[in-house]
Formats: C-alpha cells, structure tokens, sequence
C-alpha cells in the first residue's frame, strides 16, 4: 500500500523548498539544505579579502595540502563540502569547523561514543592555527533525509520503515550510553542504503 504525502509522517521535512536528485555532486549542496543552514554557511567574504581575490580560504586553494573544498571558508562558515585529495582514493568530505574548542570536544566525543553504521564516518580531527579553528572532518554520503523527503509526494511502506527504523537504531543507540537527540530531518545524509546521523548539532548528554 502507498502511504500520505511525506510531510503527513513524523520524519517530515521542516522546509517547504523542494530538491531534486543529484546530492552526489561534488561541487553542489542542494538550496534546500543551504536555506535551513543559512546561520552555518556563510556567503559572506573575510574581513578585508574581497571575494575576487584568491586567498588561503579560497575553494581553488588545497586547505591543509589536502582538502580541495567546494566552498570557501569563510568568518562564519560552519560546514563546508569537499575531497579528500591526499588520498590515492579521492574521498569525499564534509568540513565541520568549531571557533569553540569546548564545543569542538563534545562533537568528537559524540562521534566516538557513537561509532556504528547509523552514524557518519569521523575520519580526523585538527586545530588550524592559520584560521584559528578546530575542524573535524566526516565522510560525506548523498542528499540529506530533508532533502530526499522533499522530492516524495508519497512512500512506499517498505521505504518508511526502512527509514523510521535506522533512524530509531540510533536514537536507541544514544539513549543506551546516555546522549539524546532533537530529531532534525537535516541532520541525516544517506550513505548507500543506509541513512547515519551526521550532525551532531542537537546530541546532547543526559537522558531528557
């Protein structure tokens, strides 16, 4: 049997805004996901580096001598695309970057804890004195559970409760060593079949 519109079930879509398939990209993040993230990725330019000019930061600059990012990274920028080219197998990235060390070590403590197949890949962890930031960096799946939601008038019963159900794997998993979670649909990305949480934004310590 087929099921409601997407946004009639609980794992709904917070935003209206649809995307379209194609979140493999490697140099595109879908609008959709941008607009609900507008506070974490910056378009603005660094104070006193015109964005015409190429810079440390720039996306056409290797971060680090490894990192060939989509975006720029800029005073604001909070997560930001990219490749892993230091690698012989290029990978595929995500750039988490924290102005707060205390906040920085709570995220990498969230992603060991959590270490499983419902959650994204930490793949290192660094202090950049020439940004002034601590990074972590994570393995970067497809479109984000918003996003997919966004493209369905309509699931299949099967595919909701393959969702709702890798989805609960972790909030189980997190309420056994103590974390709790916000249920933001934005904060999954989907990894082959599986859906992992990866970010960390709303974990929290402690049982609600």
């Amino acid at each position: 049997s087929r099921l409601p519109h997407a946004r009639s079930w609980p794992l709904a879509s917070h935003s209206a805004g649809a995307s379209h398939a194609g979140g493999d990209s490697d140099s595109v993040v879908s609008a959709s996901w941008r607009m609900s993230h507008a506070s974490l990725i910056s378009v603005s330019s660094l104070p006193g580096a015109p964005s015409h000019e190429r810079h440390e930061l720039s996306p056409e600059v290797v971060f680090k001598k490894r990192f060939q990012l989509c975006d720029a990274i800029h005073e604001d920028s909070r997560v930001i695309f990219g490749t892993d080219v230091s690698r012989s197998e290029r990978t595929r990235i995500m750039l988490l970057s924290y102005t707060s060390e205390d906040e920085w070590n709570i995220n990498v403590e969230v992603y060991r804890l959590l270490r499983s197949k419902w959650v994204a890949n930490l793949l290192d962890k660094f202090f950049d004195e020439d940004t002034g930031r601590w990074y972590i960096v994570v393995e970067r799946g497809g479109v984000t559970l918003e996003e997919y939601l966004s493209t369905k008038d309509q699931l299949w019963m099967d595919e909701r409760e393959a969702i709702l159900g890798q989805v609960a794997a972790c909030w189980i998993q997190m309420d056994n060593l103590n974390w709790y979670m916000e249920m933001k649909t934005w904060s999954f990305m989907q990894y082959g079949k599986d859906w992992r949480l990866f970010d960390m934004t709303f974990v929290y310590k402690g049982n609600r």
